[in-house]
């Protein structure tokens, strides 16, 4: 981006053309306690797992949502309910 910007930053005519680049990434970080509970249901049902220590960008956009909306996007009024036993 750096070579971009100084072949970009010239004076032609009398105009000066120059730009800026910032490498903005969102994470969303999973809850640790739900996290838990899924990878202890994934194991009990023999599903296989494996724990990513640096996040996905392409899976990242939830985290914009969330950012642009304060917090709040269309999954965060999900809550998710476990079930303990048999419905009464």
């Amino acid at each position: 981006m750096a070579q971009i910007a100084k072949k970009t930053k010239r004076n032609h005519h009398g105009l000066l053309c120059a730009h800026e680049y910032d490498d903005v990434f969102a994470a969303s970080i999973n809850e640790p306690e739900a996290t838990a509970i899924l990878a202890n249901g994934l194991e009990r049902a023999g599903i296989g797992r494996r724990d990513q220590k640096v996040p996905s960008v392409g899976s990242e956009d939830r985290a914009v949502r969330a950012e642009r909306r304060k917090g709040r996007d269309a999954l965060s009024r999900v809550r998710p309910r476990l079930a303990t036993g048999p419905s009464s």
